[in-house]
């Protein structure tokens, strides 16, 4: 993606370089994408999670990287955002955690997804 297609630095540019990650197959491209759209200045607490819960999905399928993926829930979780992306955030944190061996607060677990569904 040519920089000078993008608009101009800030939450459009995030959302563009969002965009420009269905346009590519090279992982380790779309993280590098992501990471720019986080650099992007005045993003929503919404959207900046959007992006670490996106990130933090390519990071456990594609990659495997469970700690990685654990940090970028984790990061959305922080970021603030409104209750649904708050539970998807900690609903995927609390499963990951479970996959890399960690014991499952089911009524922990519970609360996120409902906060998820809201």
């Amino acid at each position: 993606m040519d920089a000078t297609s993008l608009p101009p630095p800030g939450p459009l540019r995030a959302r563009a370089l969002l965009r420009a990650t269905d346009e590519t197959d090279d992982v380790l491209g779309i993280l590098h994408l992501f990471a720019q759209a986080l650099d992007q200045s005045d993003l929503t607490p919404d959207l900046r999670a959007e992006i670490h819960l996106l990130r933090a999905q390519w990071e456990s399928a594609a990659l495997g990287r469970v700690t990685d993926a654990i940090a970028s829930f984790d990061a959305a979780a922080n970021a603030g955002p409104s209750l649904g992306l708050l539970g998807c955030a900690k609903a995927g944190a609390a499963y990951y955690r479970f996959r890399a061996g960690e014991p499952l607060d089911m009524p922990s677990f519970d609360r996120a997804i409902r906060l998820s569904q809201q």
